[in-house]
């Protein structure tokens, strides 16, 4: 995830895993700099310094996990 000029940006459960369904649990499970946070299944990211966010994402027992890098 580049940085936008210093502005947050919010990316949703459709932009991350590729898929509609959202009904699911969106979760942050490792940050170093708290720089994002989720909000209704849509990843809220302050991207001031680089860091690695470990997501997660839960849906009827399955469990989908990502790192990203923001950079």
């Amino acid at each position: 995830m580049e940085k936008c000029s210093g502005e947050t940006e919010v990316r949703t459960v459709k932009d991350l895993f590729g898929t509609d369904i959202d009904a699911g649990d969106l979760t942050i499970l490792k940050q170093k700099h708290s720089i994002a946070s989720v909000s209704d299944n849509a990843l809220i990211v302050d991207p001031k310094e680089e860091d690695k966010l470990k997501l997660q994402y839960k849906y009827l027992n399955k469990k989908y996990k990502m790192t990203i890098k923001v950079k």
